[in-house]
């Protein structure tokens, strides 16, 4: 008798967390993260732009930056983004939103994103990869601007004084992000 009351409530159980998510993929969008498995590994980051608002983005974790470094998009933008690394695990995060995938060597990960706010997105390596994994981020600038002209703009780093001032710039960028206030749910 008590093992029909259990077995009965594990079914129960097992019926709400069901529902619970598919209640959280309908209501909130979520999206599971995929590992794409007919694309081969990329060593170079680019952006493409497929329609208006439409973006594929092909980001390189290796340390310790990301390439492309820097990317504007329009606002309502959605961006499929895919991930991959030549050298070490890497975690990245878009703050902000409810990006979050690793970048594991020889695979290619994949997650969409919608870039709803105009605002500047910190992109960031969660996952320790070395001794400069501190300084490992990028930005993705969300405006108005770039709706208007409906391009894509990518700095690439070169060998020379840019790179100092786009990682200063990156910099300055982390620091105004650690400094903005949060709210008790975590949004700021």
């Amino acid at each position: 008798m008590v093992e029909k009351r259990v077995a009965i409530v594990a079914l129960a159980f097992a019926i709400v967390l069901t529902g619970v998510i598919a209640l959280t993929v309908r209501v909130f969008g979520v999206e599971v993260p995929d590992c794409v498995v007919d694309v081969q590994p990329f060593r170079q980051g680019n952006v493409v732009e497929k329609a208006p608002k439409r973006y594929e983005i092909h980001y390189v974790a290796r340390m310790w930056k990301f390439d492309p470094p820097e990317i504007t998009l329009a606002p309502r933008s959605i961006a499929d983004i895919y991930l991959s690394t030549p050298d070490v695990v890497h975690g990245t995060q878009i703050v902000g939103t409810n990006f979050n995938l690793m970048a594991v060597p020889g695979a290619v990960n994949y997650a969409r994103v919608k870039f709803d706010k105009e605002g500047d997105y910190l992109v960031v390596c969660n996952e320790y990869c070395g001794t400069s994994h501190h300084n490992m981020a990028a930005v993705i600038h969300v405006s108005e601007k770039a709706a208007a002209h409906r391009n894509v703009r990518m700095h690439r780093l070169s060998l020379g004084g840019r790179q100092q001032a786009d990682r200063h710039d990156i910099q300055r960028t982390l620091r105004q992000h650690a400094r903005a206030p949060r709210r008790i749910d975590g949004r700021r």
